[in-house]
Parts: C-alpha cells; sequence; structure tokens
C-alpha cells in the first residue's frame, strides 16, 4: 500500500481532520476510512463498512487488516464468501 495512504491514516488518527480525505478518489477514501476506523468518513455511496470493504482490493483489504490489527485471513474469508 502507498505511504501517502498510512501518512493520511496517521493523520486522521492523531489530528482527526476531515479535508484531508475529500479529493481521494472512492477506494482510497473507503482504504483510509476503514484503517482509521472512521467511518464517517467514508464516501456516500459507501456508507456501509461492508459495501467499503467489498470496493477494496486485496492488496487494500490486506493493509486495512493490518492497521486494524486484524488476522490477514479475513482477506481471504472475504474473498470465498462472495
Amino acid at each position: 500500500m502507498s505511504e501517502r495512504l498510512y501518512a493520511l491514516v496517521k493523520q486522521i488518527l492523531d489530528d482527526d481532520v476531515q479535508n484531508l480525505v475529500s479529493g481521494l478518489p472512492s477506494d482510497e477514501r473507503c482504504f483510509v476510512a476503514l484503517s482509521a476506523n472512521r467511518y464517517d468518513l467514508l464516501p456516500g455511496f459507501y456508507r456501509d463498512p461492508i459495501k467499503a470493504w467489498h470496493r477494496l482490493d486485496k492488496q487494500q483489504q490486506v493493509g486495512v487488516c493490518v492497521w486494524r490489527g486484524w488476522p490477514r485471513d479475513f482477506v481471504e474469508v472475504s474473498a470465498n464468501l462472495t
């Protein structure tokens, strides 16, 4: 995952700044919001965290797992359920 996105997650966790994510594409905004556990930052169409999770590619999902302290197996389990 990109260093830029990791930096955004850290800034949000530290500073709680909404406008940091306003210009991001949907998938990146979903990644940052899910990683920071800030569902209020999800884009409009992806307000449901489950929809946002499925918007991410596998690499982004693994990144969310790393940030949240979730097992990386969640990515494989998620892929098998769809």
